[in-house]
């Protein structure tokens, strides 16, 4: 039986996040750093071959992605982490730990660029296992340029994927794509289930 107190709305999960953040005092990077090694956690259950390729966006669900990545390492997986958006781009809780990442001499490679993209193709390929923190739950217009062509190569590599909040391009309210949409085997959701999850196509 549908429960609507279990599930949250974009908006209902941003105000959530605003309280832990300004009324509980709870920093975003250690709600960025509960949520990427919570994720990890399932990763390591699902990649058989200990090699991993993390595809990282803009905003927050790339940051999940690079203590998701820095956390496999430290689990001895063979990580390689994509970043698909230009490193000017990375701010806040996300660059804090972009920056962690490097510092390790973590292999992280700059594919902001689309010439690459064949490359990338063949890195996630020879990788066997992917993790999709391309886009969180904030997407709210069409899904185009750049990311969306990255959506589209992680999609065809026919990969198990892990999503990272909401498989990238979902909506987090109605469950429809944004014009393309990550296939996920499997989504790490954060604090609440989120609707899109649950409603078709999202489903």
């Amino acid at each position: 039986m549908w429960n609507s107190n279990l599930f949250m709305t974009r908006e209902q999960i941003r105000r959530y996040d605003k309280l832990a953040i300004e009324e509980l005092g709870m920093p975003g990077a250690v709600l960025m750093e509960n949520a990427g090694r919570h994720a990890a956690e399932v990763a390591m259950t699902l990649c058989k071959s200990r090699r991993v390729g993390v595809v990282c966006g803009p905003g927050n669900n790339g940051g999940d992605g690079y203590v998701i990545a820095r956390h496999l390492i430290n689990e001895g997986f063979e990580v390689n982490t994509y970043v698909c958006v230009p490193e000017t781009k990375i701010k806040g809780d996300a660059l804090l730990n972009y920056k962690v990442l490097k510092g390790m001499g973590a292999a992280v490679f700059d594919y902001s660029n689309p010439k690459h993209l064949l490359d990338l193709k063949q890195n996630l390929l020879a990788d066997g296992f992917v993790v999709d923190a391309l886009l969180g739950t904030g997407v709210s217009k069409k899904v185009e340029g750049h990311i969306g062509e990255v959506i589209d190569l992680v999609n065809d590599c026919a990969l198990p994927v892990l999503s990272v909040d909401i498989p990238s391009g979902l909506d987090a309210d109605t469950g429809r794509p944004w014009g393309k949409a990550v296939r996920a085997v499997a989504t790490v959701t954060f604090a609440h289930m989120k609707t899109g999850l649950v409603l078709y196509p999202g489903a």
